[in-house]
């Protein structure tokens, strides 16, 4: 998909169900699709509207669930149409945070949601006997912050916070708050969903990271004193690229010019299979990287270069891997597919989201063939025929 009048796609959404992918580019772009498949035969239609602010979860039959920011309630699809379901929610609610539906294994619908202002309590809520009740499962603060039910049928919350003047992820679980896990000021990575786990599976909570300087690492939880962290080969990372402008006490300001291999900063996920299987997903940018500067004098001793884009190189050949992954983040079976050559900014950014139904993944891809205009390669994918 190629969007000439939009420079850059931040926020791209991607779902499955069971009979179509749906798609959008997020970002208030109003740029929505989906894509039906029968076979091995597939037929795009653009949207209107994809009702809500993104999804928030799905439940085992693949209805999808959306949440909107400033509705008190949820928005879920019947196959064709989106339907809006209000909630009688606490007067407190934190509307920007909204109502994100989480189905558990069994297809009862459960909720986050957040009250009160900056670290307020986050709410678990479960709906029974067509009532909803909520208890508080943790405060808000730091980023993903994320309640849902694990393959135990146990209701959990984490989020990546500080700990003792370290980033890391926090566990609550089982009674216990804000336990530590994981190696600390890691990048806080991505948590596996949709999540839609088999009851009495033996799946744990899993979480895809950076550790700086190494390789991808799985990071995977059964309980708060019982995790493990394990290296992912063959996903280094990508080295610090050139700098597209830059103040200097030189008057000079030569090329700059980079060779490498690896992935960028986030351009992995990882998801799971309705079976609980884990699967990561990630691009792999074999960058040769040339920046041209102009040169201009602020003052006697400062210059500013600028990287003269229609002169520089700044591109790299990519390849998309999906790869079985075993909870020590031993690889399986593997999908290696050449992708597009592509544009590469100075912070080394692509974006990357992930979905999986069935033995299906989805996946979205930001392949920019230049700074001025966006594109992305979607892609479903039949684990079963890797």
């Amino acid at each position: 998909m190629s969007c000439p009048d939009i420079m850059y796609a931040y926020a791209p959404q991607i779902a499955l169900d069971g009979d179509r992918l749906w798609g959008s580019l997020g970002d208030d772009h109003d740029v929505f699709f989906t894509i039906e498949q029968t076979g091995s035969s597939a037929h795009f239609d653009w949207l209107s509207d994809l009702p809500g602010t993104n999804f928030s979860g799905q439940a085992p039959d693949g209805r999808l669930y959306r949440y909107l920011n400033w509705y008190e309630g949820y928005i879920y699809n019947d196959g064709e149409e989106w339907y809006k379901v209000p909630v009688e929610l606490p007067d407190d609610l934190s509307g920007y945070f909204a109502f994100q539906v989480r189905p558990d294994g069994l297809g009862q619908l459960h909720a986050q949601f957040h009250t009160g202002q900056g670290a307020g309590p986050v709410q678990y809520a479960s709906l029974t006997d067509g009532e909803w009740s909520w208890e508080q499962v943790g405060v808000w603060g730091g980023s993903g912050p994320y309640a849902g039910t694990d393959a135990w049928d146990r209701p959990f919350y984490m989020r990546f916070y500080l700990s003792g003047g370290q980033a890391r992820w926090l566990l609550s679980l089982d009674g216990e708050s804000n336990v530590p896990v994981g190696t600390p000021d890691a990048d806080p990575g991505f948590l596996a969903r949709p999540p839609r786990p088999a009851l009495g599976g033996d799946t744990p909570i899993a979480v895809l990271h950076r550790i700086p300087g190494e390789p991808l690492n799985l990071l995977s939880i059964v309980d708060s004193d019982n995790w493990s962290e394990n290296p992912i080969a063959g996903t280094p990372e990508l080295p610090e690229l050139c700098d597209e402008v830059f103040s200097t006490t030189e008057a000079a300001c030569p090329p700059c010019h980079v060779q490498a291999k690896g992935i960028e900063f986030d351009a992995y996920q990882i998801v799971q299979t309705s079976g609980g299987q884990l699967w990561g997903v990630w691009v792999v940018s074999n960058v040769d990287f040339e920046y041209v500067y102009d040169i201009e004098q602020l003052n006697d001793t400062k210059w500013k270069c600028t990287a003269d884009l229609e002169q520089s190189s700044p591109y790299a050949e990519t390849t998309l891997v999906v790869a079985e992954l075993g909870s020590e983040g031993e690889i399986g079976k593997t999908l290696e597919l050449p992708l597009e050559t592509v544009w590469v900014d100075d912070f080394a950014r692509r974006h990357v989201v992930a979905s999986a139904y069935g033995d299906d993944i989805a996946v979205m891809i930001q392949t920019d063939p230049e700074d001025t205009a966006a594109a992305v390669r979607v892609l479903r994918i039949d684990t079963d025929e890797i």
